[in-house]
């Protein structure tokens, strides 16, 4: 299947998928330079696989992250934890950090280590949130 996305922004990042272990259901993620797309991978009874689209989220990144239950995203200048099946904000680096956000994010991608979750910007800085 080829999905068009919304407004055929360029796909730079690697989509990610995931297996929600509540309900056995397949995700994929897709980032672009414009936005963040969800889409579920639906089988029907005839036994067709297809991407249904699941959510939206106007917010360029690189390639997410999941770790646990938690879709994480480098943006612009902060760190976004997303419900995956929703899209929802759980968290965000802006906030935790009381305002203060990162340096610009170009390439990098956020990483969780023994529940850190580390990411480098674009001034050379290695940052890391508990999680």
């Amino acid at each position: 299947q080829t999905v068009q996305l919304p407004d055929l922004c360029p796909t730079l990042a690697q989509p990610v998928a995931w297996q929600d272990k509540s309900d056995g259901s397949v995700w994929l993620f897709v980032s672009t330079l414009c936005h963040m797309d969800a889409y579920r991978v639906i089988t029907s009874a005839a036994g067709v696989t297809t991407l249904q689209p699941a959510w939206y989220k106007g917010v360029a990144s690189t390639t997410p992250l999941l770790s646990g239950a938690v879709l994480f995203a480098a943006t612009g200048q902060q760190i976004l934890a997303l419900n995956p099946r929703t899209g929802a904000t759980l968290w965000s680096s802006a906030v935790a950090t009381a305002g203060g956000n990162i340096a610009g994010i170009h390439w990098e991608s956020p990483i969780v280590v023994d529940n850190r979750l580390y990411c480098t910007d674009e001034v050379h800085d290695l940052l890391m949130y508990q999680l």
